[in-house]
């Protein structure tokens, strides 16, 4: 695991983008939600991602797995949750908090 807490969110954001493209097919959407999309993020803040992707749907345990590999590789403060789209509804309450404060990125 990469400790590049140093480096900003600016910076880890578009290139997390670019790797997700690259591993995984079909993304239908990637939020930015939590402190960092609310403007109160401090220096050590985690980066909450959340990525829908039917590809998620064959087995959201090695979903997740993929997506903590790929933050490992460019921030450690990177927290990507997989969600498929159909499991991506305002009954989940972290998907409500998602959809009503969150950055829609992709």
């Amino acid at each position: 695991m990469h400790d590049n807490s140093s480096q900003s969110t600016s910076e880890s954001l578009p290139r997390f983008l670019v790797l997700l493209r690259q591993h995984i097919p079909q993304i239908e959407a990637v939020y930015l939600y939590g402190s960092q999309a609310q403007d109160s993020a401090t220096a050590r803040s985690d980066i909450d991602v959340a990525v829908v992707s039917s590809y998620f749907a064959a087995d959201i345990f090695q979903a997740r797995l993929l997506l903590l590999q790929l933050a490992a590789q460019l921030d450690d403060r990177i927290e990507p949750p997989p969600f498929t789209p159909e499991g991506f509804t305002a009954s989940d309450p972290l998907v409500s908090e998602i959809q009503r404060t969150g950055v829609r990125l992709v």
